[in-house]
Protein backbone atom coordinates (compact mmCIF):
# COMPACT_ATOMS: atom_id res chain seq x y z
CA UNK A 1 0.00 0.00 0.00
CA UNK A 2 1.15 3.51 -0.79
CA UNK A 3 1.58 6.43 1.56
CA UNK A 4 -1.78 8.24 2.15
CA UNK A 5 -3.02 11.29 3.69
CA UNK A 6 -5.83 14.13 4.63
CA UNK A 7 -6.82 17.67 4.27
CA UNK A 8 -6.55 19.40 7.89
CA UNK A 9 -10.38 19.93 8.79
CA UNK A 10 -9.29 23.57 10.37
CA UNK A 11 -6.76 24.86 7.11
CA UNK A 12 -7.54 22.70 4.78
CA UNK A 13 -3.74 22.39 4.23
CA UNK A 14 -2.44 18.75 3.72
CA UNK A 15 -1.33 17.05 6.52
CA UNK A 16 2.62 16.14 5.09
CA UNK A 17 4.56 13.32 5.99
CA UNK A 18 7.66 11.27 4.50
CA UNK A 19 6.90 8.23 5.84
CA UNK A 20 9.79 8.61 8.05
CA UNK A 21 8.53 11.57 10.05
CA UNK A 22 5.67 14.15 9.48
CA UNK A 23 3.47 16.83 10.87
CA UNK A 24 2.12 16.76 14.27
CA UNK A 25 -1.91 15.84 13.74
CA UNK A 26 -4.55 14.71 15.92
CA UNK A 27 -6.53 12.23 13.92
CA UNK A 28 -10.08 11.15 14.71
CA UNK A 29 -11.57 7.56 13.62
CA UNK A 30 -15.64 8.28 13.09
CA UNK A 31 -18.23 6.38 12.75
CA UNK A 32 -21.89 8.17 12.13
CA UNK A 33 -20.40 11.28 12.57
CA UNK A 34 -19.52 10.18 16.48
CA UNK A 35 -15.63 10.21 17.57
CA UNK A 36 -14.81 6.49 18.25
CA UNK A 37 -11.14 6.57 18.88
CA UNK A 38 -8.19 9.28 18.37
CA UNK A 39 -4.41 9.62 18.03
CA UNK A 40 -2.11 12.58 18.07
CA UNK A 41 1.81 12.91 16.71
CA UNK A 42 3.83 12.84 14.13
CA UNK A 43 1.73 11.30 11.01
CA UNK A 44 3.05 8.28 9.43
CA UNK A 45 1.65 8.57 6.48
CA UNK A 46 -0.33 5.33 6.18
CA UNK A 47 -3.50 6.76 8.39
CA UNK A 48 -2.09 6.58 12.30
CA UNK A 49 0.65 8.31 13.90
CA UNK A 50 3.83 7.27 14.92
CA UNK A 51 4.98 6.17 18.24
CA UNK A 52 7.81 8.20 20.41
CA UNK A 53 10.93 6.78 18.97
CA UNK A 54 9.89 7.23 15.12
CA UNK A 55 9.51 3.59 14.64
CA UNK A 56 6.38 1.95 14.01
CA UNK A 57 2.80 3.16 14.32
CA UNK A 58 0.30 3.54 16.74
CA UNK A 59 -2.65 1.29 15.49
CA UNK A 60 -6.72 1.81 16.08
CA UNK A 61 -8.66 -0.47 18.23
CA UNK A 62 -10.77 -1.13 14.88
CA UNK A 63 -9.59 -3.84 12.47
CA UNK A 64 -6.96 -1.94 9.75
CA UNK A 65 -9.05 -3.02 6.74
CA UNK A 66 -13.00 -2.21 8.74
CA UNK A 67 -11.95 1.22 9.49
CA UNK A 68 -10.30 2.08 5.76
CA UNK A 69 -13.36 0.37 4.44
CA UNK A 70 -15.51 2.57 6.88
CA UNK A 71 -13.29 6.12 5.21
CA UNK A 72 -14.17 4.77 1.80
CA UNK A 73 -18.37 3.79 2.13
CA UNK A 74 -19.27 6.92 0.71
CA UNK A 75 -20.74 8.40 3.86
CA UNK A 76 -19.29 11.77 5.36
CA UNK A 77 -19.70 10.88 9.03
CA UNK A 78 -17.40 7.35 8.77
CA UNK A 79 -13.32 6.91 8.47
CA UNK A 80 -11.06 9.35 9.23
CA UNK A 81 -10.66 13.35 10.62
CA UNK A 82 -7.68 15.04 10.39
CA UNK A 83 -6.34 18.60 12.44
CA UNK A 84 -2.58 19.67 12.58
CA UNK A 85 -1.61 20.00 15.99
CA UNK A 86 -1.25 23.49 15.26
CA UNK A 87 -4.67 24.09 14.50
CA UNK A 88 -6.46 22.00 16.89
CA UNK A 89 -8.70 23.97 19.11
CA UNK A 90 -9.27 22.72 22.94
CA UNK A 91 -13.22 22.09 21.93
CA UNK A 92 -12.42 20.51 18.58
CA UNK A 93 -14.74 17.59 17.39
CA UNK A 94 -15.34 16.93 14.18
CA UNK A 95 -18.36 15.01 12.88
CA UNK A 96 -17.33 14.88 9.18
CA UNK A 97 -14.30 12.89 7.56
CA UNK A 98 -11.40 15.21 5.66
CA UNK A 99 -10.76 15.16 2.09
CA UNK A 100 -8.10 12.94 1.15
CA UNK A 101 -5.33 15.14 -0.26
CA UNK A 102 -4.43 14.27 -3.98
CA UNK A 103 -0.36 14.39 -3.11
CA UNK A 104 -0.46 11.71 -0.36
CA UNK A 105 0.85 13.78 2.00
CA UNK A 106 4.04 14.56 0.30
CA UNK A 107 2.81 18.10 -1.10
CA UNK A 108 5.32 20.44 -2.54
CA UNK A 109 8.19 22.59 -1.24
CA UNK A 110 6.35 25.17 -0.76
CA UNK A 111 3.85 23.49 1.66
CA UNK A 112 6.85 22.72 3.69
CA UNK A 113 8.20 25.58 4.08
CA UNK A 114 4.82 27.15 4.87
CA UNK A 115 4.53 25.03 8.14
Amino acid sequence: MGCFSYMCLECDKPILSTCHDGQDVKLFLLKEGQVLQTMQGPYNGYGCTFKDNLEGGYEWDMNWDTAVELHFNGSPGDGFAAIHTKCLKDWYNPQTISKDDPNQGWGSGDEWLAL
